[in-house]
């Protein structure tokens, strides 16, 4: 089968890259990582945050048990015992919304005050690739504000580029095969996930969006990389050499070496081509003797019709090189 094969850049996965954002305003007062490139599995502690507001609201949780745990000592009825507790857990429940975890919740519960300052963990897996200032201990932080970006590189996208002749062979759902310099000998399994929407006026080239599946993280965004798509082709095309290929005009015509010595010009319909080969999809049966052009000496210019009145008066002897037309394997 015909490949092609086109060079990619390797980038993040804009679906695989999480913001770290905090849902309460806040100073972090400990980086528990600090760089660009770091790894964090989810559930890593980021940071330590020190946030008034979160401050005065797990202490107006602490309050709030206190009271209810009081009411019921005094056998309170049960309405005031019901309105205690729902306070209570509207309180928790605005804890839980500013993604404090149960544990976390928990060890307040225990507590005799509140922690100053709260633990905030990874959300997901992946390398750092990215932090809203130069240091993070001391920053301010916001509501909503990005603090950190995760990506996971577990798959990868290569931006590739492929020439309008070759579009026809390529689409979406096309299986891919990534190597990479920096690796000489490994492969990775890919697939074109879409196309951008306009063909590059300049190059003529359109640029394919490959998923890389990247399962060791062996390979990194910005690395240069060769993309190979094994194009479809009909499955049950013949293959003969390039050069039997004749065009004329709008005919394309194969010249097939007859049983009895003569010579047979055959109209036939191609399919991809690699640089040697080329797939004839009708027009040829398998085992049929194609002949090649440099046997006859006929260059694409010169006059196929007299190249084929001589043919049909068998002036040409048919090389004992003649290619036999055979399946793809």
């Amino acid at each position: 089968p015909v490949s092609i094969r086109t060079v990619g850049v390797l980038a993040h996965n804009e679906e695989n890259l999480v913001a770290v954002t905090t849902k309460f305003g806040g100073w972090i007062e400990k980086a528990h990582v600090n760089n660009i490139g770091e790894h964090v599995a989810k559930g890593d502690v980021l940071f330590d945050i020190h946030s008034p507001e979160l401050l005065a609201t797990q202490r107006e949780y602490l309050a709030g048990q206190d009271y209810v745990a009081r009411l019921r000592a005094g056998g309170a009825d049960s309405g005031a015992m019901e309105r205690a507790e729902a306070l209570l857990e509207a309180t928790r429940e605005r804890l839980r919304n500013w993604d404090i975890t149960e544990a976390q919740i928990a060890a307040l519960r225990r507590a005799e005050d509140a922690p100053r300052t709260v633990r905030f963990f990874a959300p997901a897996t992946g390398l750092v690739v990215a932090k809203s200032g130069d240091s993070l201990e001391g920053m301010r932080v916001d509501t909503g504000m990005a603090v950190l970006k995760i990506a996971d590189h577990s798959t990868l996208l290569a931006e590739a580029r492929f020439f309008e002749e070759d579009l026809r062979h390529v689409k979406e759902g096309s299986e891919a095969v990534i190597e990479a310099a920096a690796f000489p000998g490994q492969r990775w399994n890919g697939e074109i996930l879409f196309f951008r929407s306009a063909v590059d006026p300049n190059t003529r080239a359109l640029t394919a969006f490959v998923q890389v599946d990247n399962p060791d993280l062996t390979l990194r965004p910005m690395m240069y990389v060769d993309v190979t798509v094994r194009a479809g082709g009909a499955a049950d095309a013949l293959l003969v050499p390039a050069q039997a290929v004749l065009h004329s005009g709008e005919r394309t015509v194969v010249i097939v070496a007859k049983g009895d010595g003569g010579f047979e010009p055959r109209e036939v319909t191609l399919g991809l081509a690699s640089d040697e080969m080329q797939e004839v999809v009708t027009g040829l049966a398998v085992g049929d003797q194609v002949v090649t052009s440099s046997q006859f000496l006929i260059d694409s210019e010169s006059n196929l019709q007299a190249a084929m009145d001589q043919l049909m008066r068998g002036d040409g002897e048919a090389s004992t090189r003649a290619a036999h037309a055979h399946h793809h394997h």
